[in-house]
């Protein structure tokens, strides 16, 4: 304000010095700091003027004496009567500090002045001839030192130095602005424990600044909040009525001065400039503002979150044997015990925010994990990490890729774009397990196309027999966006329409042959599960039969992940020769036969204290798809060592099937050859 209005009043000319120690505050000595700006403020106003460089000159020369004084540039402490009374402290540069000023006033000198002939002056008198030389000058200097309580102890004290022993000079005004009690604090060690009337005797004319009304307080946070806040990808997950909760119960009582909301803005600004990416905002715009809120205002307990990680993300609370209150009781003895780094009067509120944070860990199960993973929200586990390492590490997944896709399911050649880049990252199967949560957010204007775009990459997609906890592969995760997302339009017709639409335009095989599958019905699954009616059914698999014999005449087909799978539903829907001739066509030699034993190799599991496999094929199923001693005889010179590990397995596997057979044991018969992972030899 000062400055502004000084700038304002064109007539009134003052030179302003601005000076800042806190920025070189531990890098360098605020006096020599000092001396170096005042020098370049003089040497800039008439650099070739004789009485500009008589000034840097004589400025030179003084801080070169008070370097020779050598004590004389020491603090000397303070000087105290009988009765303890403060009569005065003697307050002179520091030694190192003006040392190194003379280095610096003699860059600015340049290479005009001569140097000063020291010996011919006492520090006073030359002080004193400074001073006629500063009365010259045509403006005032007018030096506003700012945020001075931002320093330590001891550069407050050397700030206050440093005043003291220049307040003389003509023609310079010192505006000093700071926590009238942190400065006066720091000043009692050298005042006998009276630093207020120690300022007094510097500071000449005392204001205080009113405090603001706190509604104009927070008028500049939420008008900083607001601008950031027009950002489309920031706005569109914030939450008012959650913000309501936050700012209410718990954030509003670190706001309420000017320097926590500048301090805080400062920050915030920074950290969200870090997590945008390609239009799209990483984080939850509450959870960031909260999260940042703690980390400056309650450091001590801020550091205890990512350390505890499953204290805050666990949920206890549940239905039948998944609830836990014995659980819940003691996490939350635990927060209470954590809690106690920070003051009793701000324990209930910083709960309170730790509510909207981590809402597993008082037992909420709304919102649900979807909700939280849709919203980016730290309460969940994917997303936990990124808070705290402000980035996304080479295993997270972005947001901006799941907003691409969700973006582009409409638009297949698009669509599959976007997917066959991730696939070249590896980071696909994660990214549809992402998706998942979008399940119910698919609109009837992403319909066919989105079946088409997922039918078309679902080809590429990598086929894991290993599912999650949920027995999900990554093919389920693109029916149930389909799925979830039709059940929303309570027509059959419509949904009928759709999908036979969307297989009909797509280039895919797996996820057509999927989709018809989920819709044939069993006694396992009730009616009302299914998206079309019965009659609708053989049209759908006229469909698919059609897309597998198109793969299997232009050679895609043989080279799919679950061809074990389409095999089996192309014969269910056709006839067990259809699928026989086009097997006896594929098998010409060796390479043909390991590749059909791949085809058909099977994984059992067993668990107990850890997870083992094993690996076996199916005869009777063999027989099905071809003759088995034709495989015998390609086979038979193969060694088993000399295999790769996949072929290994599947060769051992048939081998291990014909030697049980000949021993009269049922083709359900695995063995007892189990592994953890890794190959073993042919007589494990």
């Amino acid at each position: 304000m000062v400055l502004e209005r000084l700038r304002s009043k064109s007539r009134a000319r003052v030179d302003i010095l601005e000076f800042n120690p806190w920025e070189i505050s531990g890098h360098d000595s605020v006096t020599a700091s000092f001396f170096r700006e005042l020098a370049v403020l003089l040497n800039s106003n008439h650099p070739e003027s004789a009485s500009t460089k008589n000034r840097v000159l004589k400025l030179r020369a003084y801080a070169k004496l008070a370097a020779l004084g050598g004590a004389a540039a020491k603090w000397v402490g303070k000087a105290m009567t009988a009765s303890g009374r403060v009569e005065g402290i003697v307050i002179e540069t520091a030694a190192e500090a003006v040392s190194q000023t003379g280095e610096v006033i003699d860059k600015a000198a340049t290479t005009h002045e001569a140097r000063a002939n020291t010996s011919d002056y006492s520090l006073v008198s030359l002080k004193r001839s400074l001073a006629k030389e500063m009365a010259g000058l045509d403006a005032p200097i007018l030096v506003i030192i700012d945020d001075i309580d931002r320093l330590t102890t001891d550069e407050i004290r050397e700030v206050f130095q440093l005043v003291k022993a220049n307040a003389d000079f003509p023609n310079v005004i010192y505006l000093l602005l700071f926590d009238r009690g942190i400065v006066a604090g720091a000043l009692n060690a050298i005042s006998g424990n009276r630093g207020h009337e120690f300022l007094e005797k510097i500071v000449q004319v005392l204001f205080h600044v009113p405090q603001p009304p706190l509604k104009d307080v927070h008028k500049v946070l939420f008008d900083d909040l607001d601008a950031w806040l027009a950002a489309e990808d920031v706005g569109e997950r914030w939450e008012t009525q959650r913000w309501s909760n936050l700012w209410r119960d718990g954030l509003s009582e670190y706001f309420t001065n000017l320097r926590n909301v500048y301090r805080f803005l400062s920050s915030f600004g920074f950290q969200a400039s870090q997590m945008r990416n390609e239009g799209t905002f990483e984080l939850n715009p509450l959870d960031l503002l909260a999260l940042e809120t703690l980390r400056l205002f309650e450091p001590s307990f801020y550091e205890i979150i990512p350390i505890n990680r499953s204290l805050f993300l666990e949920q206890w609370r549940g239905s039948g044997f998944t609830d836990k209150p014995d659980v819940g009781k003691a996490k939350l003895t635990e927060l209470d015990r954590l809690l106690l780094v920070v003051p009793e009067g701000r324990q209930e509120r910083l709960k309170e925010i730790l509510k909207q944070l981590f809402p597993a860990l008082f037992g909420h199960v709304h919102p649900d994990n979807d909700h939280l993973q849709r919203s980016l929200r730290v309460g969940h586990e994917k997303l936990f990490e990124r808070y705290f390492s402000l980035g996304l590490t080479n295993d997270d997944i972005a947001q901006a890729n799941i907003d691409a896709l969700l973006k582009n399911i409409s638009r297949p050649s698009v669509f599959e774009g976007l997917c066959k880049h991730l696939a070249g990252s590896d980071k696909l199967e994660a990214v549809f397990e992402r998706l998942d949560a979008y399940r119910h957010n698919l609109s009837a204007a992403d319909f066919p196309n989105a079946i088409v775009s997922l039918s078309n990459v679902a080809d590429f997609f990598p086929h894991r027999a290993r599912r999650d906890f949920f027995g999900l592969n990554g093919l389920a995760y693109h029916w149930r966006l389909i799925y979830f997302s039709l059940r929303k339009i309570n027509t059959e017709q419509v949904h009928f329409d759709t999908i036979r639409n969307g297989i009909k335009n797509s280039h895919g095989v797996r996820l057509p042959v999927k989709i018809v599958n989920n819709e044939q019905r069993n006694e396992k699954r009730n009616a009302h599960e299914f998206l079309v009616a019965e009659e609708h059914l053989p049209e759908l698999r006229a469909l698919a039969v059609e897309k597998l014999r198109l793969a299997a005449s232009d050679g895609r087909l043989r080279v799919l992940s679950d061809l074990d799978n389409l095999l089996y539903w192309w014969k269910e829907w056709t006839t067990e020769m259809e699928v026989k001739t086009w097997i006896s066509s594929q098998i010409k030699d060796t390479s043909d036969a390991i590749w059909l034993l791949r085809t058909v190799l099977k994984t059992a599991t067993k668990t107990s204290d850890k997870t083992v496999y094993t690996r076996y094929v199916s005869l009777d199923q063999m027989a099905t798809y071809c003759e088995i001693d034709k495989i015998e005889k390609l086979t038979r010179s193969l060694v088993l060592e000399a295999q790769d590990k996949d072929n290994m397995r599947a060769l051992r596997a048939f081998r291990w099937a014909l030697k049980w057979k000949t021993e009269g044991k049922s083709d359900s018969y695995h063995g007892d050859n189990w592994e953890e992972d890794g190959p073993l030899t042919e007589n494990d």
